[in-house]
């Protein structure tokens, strides 16, 4: 979904051949602001036109900024081999034609974004406040991180007094988990699982078969939820509550 200042939604035409149009704006609600505020909540890659459209209908008469909650094709950005993909370096390239000010991203799941896309900003505000909020709710004794690149991610401004516990995970050629051990020992009270993205669950309910749930209720959030396979899968194997930037999904 595309949003403008989140009042205006971005709809494109679709023709019958398949090709969109980004046309037709209220400019009557655009003419208030000097700067617009491109929102981008990823959903597939038809957006990307869409996205290109409107920074070129919009760039030369406004200061834009594009904001993207988790950037797309974060997790490919290893080196190109027939094996393996470098998507991000290919979606960088995108980006770096968008006639926009500055991007802003609030979780990047690596630095390699910041140098392969001059205009590109780590904000991590509101997953901090998110976050913040949610420790302070729930009252959060423990903090798990899947793997250590989370616990860095999160820890760098994440100051707070827990338990912090890790997992350590083993994947296979194709990017499947073949294992999952957790290092560490529950105090009492309530856990809060912290990574950027859930997409099928599978690191998660491996977690959860490797905890002791005696200790208290045990919540997960990620800033981007994909959940290709529902959420009850999550709920099933314990997790009590399921948070993401944009609020807790029931």
């Amino acid at each position: 979904m595309i949003t403008i200042n989140n009042v205006l939604e971005v709809k494109p035409t679709i023709f019958p051949d398949g090709t969109q149009q980004v046309w037709n704006l209220d400019f009557s609600t655009l003419s208030a602001w000097k700067e617009l505020i491109i929102t981008w909540d990823y959903e597939s890659d038809s957006e990307m036109m869409s996205i290109l459209q409107l920074c070129d209908l919009l760039g030369d008469s406004y200061d834009l900024c594009l904001i993207i909650p988790f950037l797309p094709y974060a997790r490919q950005d290893k080196e190109i081999t027939n094996q393996t993909t470098f998507g991000l370096h290919s979606f960088a390239k995108f980006l770096n034609l968008l006639n926009v000010k500055r991007i802003i991203s609030e979780d990047l799941h690596s630095d390699v974004g910041l140098s392969l896309v001059p205009k590109l900003r780590n904000s991590d505000f509101s997953v901090r406040n998110k976050l913040a909020e949610i420790i302070k709710d729930n009252n959060i004794k423990n903090l798990i991180f899947p793997d250590k690149g989370a616990r860095d991610r999160y820890m760098e401004f994440l100051k707070y007094p827990a338990n912090i516990l890790l997992g350590e995970k083993t994947r296979d050629s194709l990017g499947i988990i073949t294992s999952l051990e957790v290092r560490g020992e529950l105090v009492s009270g309530n856990s809060l699982i912290v990574d950027d993205i859930c997409d099928g669950g599978a690191t998660f309910i491996g977690l959860m078969s490797n905890l002791d749930r005696s200790a208290g209720d045990i919540y997960l959030y990620v800033t981007h939820g994909i959940f290709s396979k529902g959420t009850d899968c999550l709920f099933n194997a314990g997790i009590k509550r399921i948070f993401t930037h944009k609020g807790e999904v029931k």
